[in-house]
């Protein structure tokens, strides 16, 4: 038997609705952790120093949290924190690059609303980039770990639509206006139906 069955082995595999929820309540602790640091918004307009403590504080709480879940079952998933780290930051600095362009050559104001369509592209720029770091750490160990990549950017886009439908609706509260809430909802689903494949931890 592998190092890998071994510890798959004395691992098991994830529960599916437990799995789940551990993974959303991350993005829920984490936002509410954010709200009491009072974190800065990221887009550009704010200071770079203040939108730099942002992602710092987001990237440090929200990975940190995912590895104390993912580390049952994933070998050497400390990775995870590095990789998510850098995701966070690529995905603001590609996903502000894409709304300086289209401000650029179609004469926009993105920035100026929340609810601009064009901040959903932003969002999923954001959720690839993210989804391609914390790929490099699944990919040796789960099968289908390409689809990881798709699921973040869907899920990121998804939660600005939600977070969009909130203030046309004029509703509150975390459950439907923070975007973190909606991204663990949708990429817990994957994440335990990807950690829930057979022949999940190959040795390389």
């Amino acid at each position: 038997m592998t190092n890998s069955e071994q510890y798959m082995e004395a691992n098991h595999l994830p529960s599916r609705w437990g799995f789940w929820l551990q993974w959303v309540l991350t993005g829920i602790i984490t936002s509410w952790l954010i709200q009491l640091l009072d974190a800065p918004s990221t887009n550009f307009t704010a200071q770079a120093s203040q939108v730099v403590y942002f992602l710092v504080i987001m990237s440090i709480l929200w990975s940190i949290m995912q590895w104390l879940i993912l580390r049952r079952y994933l070998p050497r998933a400390g990775w995870w924190i590095p990789a998510s780290a850098v995701g966070i930051f690529a995905g603001w600095v590609l996903g502000g690059m894409f709304v300086g362009v289209a401000n650029a050559l179609l004469g926009l104001n993105i920035w100026d609303s929340q609810e601009h369509p064009f901040l959903l592209v932003y969002t999923g720029i954001q959720g690839a980039c993210i989804g391609f770091f914390q790929w490099l750490v699944l990919r040796k160990k789960v099968r289908r770990a390409g689809l990881w990549i798709l699921a973040c950017s869907i899920a990121w886009a998804l939660a600005q639509a939600t977070f969009i439908l909130g203030l046309n609706l004029s509703v509150g509260g975390i459950l439907l206006t923070d975007l973190t809430v909606v991204v663990g909802a949708i990429t817990g689903v994957v994440l335990v139906w990807l950690l829930r494949q057979p022949a999940l931890i190959q040795d390389r």
